[in-house]
């Protein structure tokens, strides 16, 4: 891991190949926190690193934000929560207070379709 952090550091390429296996795998709740574990475990070993003090100084706001960075996977994860959560109370929100109604008419009234298909939803 840390030879990768020293090529982007050079502004070297890193070469990443991915495998697809087959199979059936045990997909259960036991599996799913084993995994947030190990992720967790490798983010730790990587605050370790030096390397990654020196990349936070090279990176912007949106690549130390990024899936593969130290924090970017439970960023992300917290933003999916969140905006599923605003999305489950806004929705019925807007319909039982009679909002999405109003809201249509005017699309309707000024064709808005990109509006029309997000009210949809």
């Amino acid at each position: 891991m840390e030879e990768s952090f020293n090529s982007t550091l050079r502004q070297g390429n890193i070469t990443h190949h991915e495998y697809i296996q087959v199979g059936k795998d045990d997909v259960g709740l036991n599996q799913i926190s084993l995994f947030d574990a190990k992720v967790a475990w490798s983010n730790g070993e990587q605050i370790l690193s030096r390397d990654i003090y020196r990349l936070g100084h090279h990176f912007d706001l949106f690549h130390m934000l990024s899936y593969y960075m130290i924090v970017g996977f439970y960023v992300s994860s917290m933003m999916v929560v969140i905006i599923v959560h605003i999305f489950l109370h806004g929705k019925p929100y807007l319909s039982l207070s009679g909002l999405e109604a109003a809201i249509m008419k005017q699309t309707l009234m000024r064709v808005n379709n990109p509006l029309k298909a997000a009210m949809a939803s």
